[in-house]
């Protein structure tokens, strides 16, 4: 469900690929703002097996949520953060 809701995403962000930083984080309030809502919603309903890896990436989530969510308020700001784990590859 979780990879759903990601895929969403990117596939509004490539939609948007085009728009000026302005245009992007107005879209993103629109539009990825709902479904990052949802997916948040999913989120807490859940509830992992203690010491399971479930639960690991759950309370990651959880605790990052704030740092997630930034994009929407940023038009500047990547969805993905390929780039910063992988600043060798393509530009």
């Amino acid at each position: 469900v979780g990879y759903e809701y990601c895929n969403k995403l990117f596939a509004l962000e490539r939609k948007w690929a085009d728009l000026t930083l302005f245009q992007c984080e107005v879209m993103r309030q629109m539009k990825a703002e709902a479904l990052l809502d949802a997916y948040w919603a999913w989120v807490e309903k859940l509830d992992p097996a203690a010491g399971s890896k479930l639960e690991d990436t759950v309370t990651y989530a959880r605790n990052q949520k704030k740092y997630l969510n930034a994009f929407l308020d940023h038009g500047e700001v990547d969805i993905s953060s390929n780039l910063a784990e992988n600043p060798s590859g393509p530009l």
